[in-house]
């Protein structure tokens, strides 16, 4: 009854937002939040402790939308770690774009 009763059960996520319009930080702020509280607002791959930080998802959103919003899915990095990141392979940005 309650899956019958969802208006999102059984439906493919980007049939409620524009990824591309709308940045990770406003889809999911307490998530992020929930990260950087987590992770001691350092950066996990440099050890950078707070300044501009990012929520990275390591299993990607269009991979596992499922788990997107699962904290420990989530690493805090520093903006330039964040973009290291994303030369790894599997989570290029023209990896992502395939999914």
């Amino acid at each position: 009854m309650c899956k019958g009763n969802c208006p999102v059960y059984n439906k493919h996520w980007t049939s409620f937002i524009d990824i591309n319009a709308v940045s990770g930080r406003e889809l999911q702020p307490e998530l992020r939040q929930m990260v950087f509280e987590r992770d001691e607002y350092t950066c996990q791959r440099c050890g950078q402790v707070g300044g501009k930080l990012n929520s990275h998802h390591i299993d990607p959103v269009k991979n596992n939308p499922i788990e997107s919003a699962d904290v420990d899915n989530c690493i805090t990095f520093c903006i330039d770690c964040h973009k290291l990141a994303h030369k790894d392979d599997g989570c290029k940005y023209s990896d992502l774009a395939k999914c």
